[in-house]
């Protein structure tokens, strides 16, 4: 009887360590896709060889990027 109520504790404690090993990864994502972000927008700069009106649309495009 008491190794069952063992056994639930420690299924219990992982559940909860799964659930802080998938918030820690969502954690460490976001820096990587802000990377990705400006990357992107960098590329789109120089690609567009670099036009005034070109940049503003682009710096507005990675604003609301970075808001979502």
């Amino acid at each position: 009887m008491r190794r069952l109520g063992e056994g639930g504790l420690r299924r219990a404690g992982d559940k909860k360590r799964k659930q802080r090993e998938d918030h820690d990864f969502s954690a460490e994502f976001h820096p990587v896709s802000s990377l990705f972000c400006g990357l992107s927008f960098i590329i789109l700069l120089f690609y567009d060889k670099c036009s005034i009106k070109t940049i503003k649309s682009n710096i507005i495009m990675y604003m609301q990027l970075m808001k979502a």
